[in-house]
């Protein structure tokens, strides 16, 4: 192996440990984040470690946990294939909450209570029962001649 293939191979390696280290404070930022938005805590990087302990304890949890994760297993690329298939099994799961949230907690209701409420603001209750509406009543008299 000449030094250009040693070079190479040099950077490279350090290019995918860099990306391995941004991707892990990146992950457990999130996780930290999310698991305080959940419970309540600060969950910033704005709070000194005193005001927000449990951020910081689950961000550094995290990054120790991918670690020893990583540390333990023998075959790097086996388990760079497991976490890709996990990821894509657990994908369809992750888009939907991502459309739960997006379309709103209004719209977030049952079919079943959408269909009670809207007979109730017709002032018909259970109007819409089994998806059939009543027509609606004309403003004027049917037969206008």
């Amino acid at each position: 192996m000449n030094s250009g293939d040693r070079l190479g191979r040099i950077i490279f390696g350090l290019g995918i440990l860099g990306a391995a280290m941004v991707a892990s404070i990146v992950v457990s930022l999130a996780a930290a984040w999310g698991f305080g938005e959940v419970t309540g805590y600060k969950h910033s990087l704005e709070h000194h470690p005193v005001d927000a302990p449990w951020f910081y304890l689950v961000f550094t949890a995290g990054v120790l946990g991918g670690a020893v994760l990583v540390y333990s297993v023998p075959d790097l690329v086996a388990l760079t294939l497991g976490v890709e298939v996990m990821n894509a099994l657990l994908l369809p799961l992750v888009l939907g909450f991502l459309v739960t949230l997006a379309i709103g907690p209004a719209r977030r209701t049952s079919p079943a209570r959408r269909v009670f409420m809207a007979g109730h603001r017709r002032g018909r209750p259970h109007g819409d029962i089994g998806g059939l509406r009543w027509p609606e009543q004309p403003a004027g008299p049917v037969n206008p001649r």
